[in-house]
């Protein structure tokens, strides 16, 4: 497997293990006290999927199934960082940097990723 490729699956990976094991745990949060407890499973099955089937589909996908798995892995690499940062009390806990926030920039990093290997394919 390229390094590419690797990077690519790894971040798409964990951005999806996150987006599910949080929906999950939230869906469940009102009928079941320890929703974490199923959430975060499926949001690590999910993972591993992702990681597969980005690991195995990436190197002969179509220009578009690549831009969105690169944003997606900007999304999850950038929450990572972020998280890390505020565990870490890089960031005051008191700060600005909330959960809402980390979201929020981990959003506009995966559209900036997406834009970004947009516009070089474009230029190439």
């Amino acid at each position: 497997m390229e390094p590419r490729t690797l990077g690519v699956a790894l971040g798409a990976a964990l951005a999806t293990a996150l987006v599910v094991g949080v929906g999950v745990t939230a869906a469940l949060a009102s009928t079941i006290e320890f929703s974490a407890l199923v959430g975060l499973p499926a949001g690590l099955l999910a993972g591993a999927a992702a990681l597969a089937t980005v690991g195995r589909d990436y190197p002969d996908a179509g220009a578009g199934p690549k831009r969105l798995a690169e944003g997606a892995a900007g999304f999850g690499y950038a929450v990572l960082a972020l998280a890390a940062a505020r565990y870490v009390a890089l960031a005051d806990p008191q700060s600005a940097l909330g959960v809402g926030r980390i979201a929020a920039v981990g959003v506009v990093a995966g559209v900036a990723v997406a834009l970004g290997a947009w516009f070089l394919s474009r230029t190439r």
